[in-house]
């Protein structure tokens, strides 16, 4: 397993274990759900959080897979 990022030199410790932290933040979330320690939209809304700071969703200049949501026809759809 090779840790260091030819382009920059810099030193990637992730590389490997992503299924294994991704997998991790999927049970939190579950036993968030199951112990009710915080509200569902809570827990559901920090599990994204986590899942864009690992990089697990793509982002990029024009937001990536989370773009459209601020969009007004997209709250014009969910208020229907």
């Amino acid at each position: 397993m090779n840790v260091y990022n030819t382009e920059d030199g810099s030193i990637d410790l992730m590389t490997g274990y992503e299924p294994y932290l991704a997998l991790a933040v999927v049970l939190l979330l579950f036993a968030a759900f199951l112990f009710e320690r915080f509200a569902p939209d809570v827990a559901a809304a920090g599990a994204a959080a986590l899942f864009i700071v690992f990089g697990f969703v793509p982002t990029n200049e024009n937001g990536g897979a989370i773009v459209g949501h601020g969009s007004g026809g997209m709250i014009r759809l969910r208020a229907a």
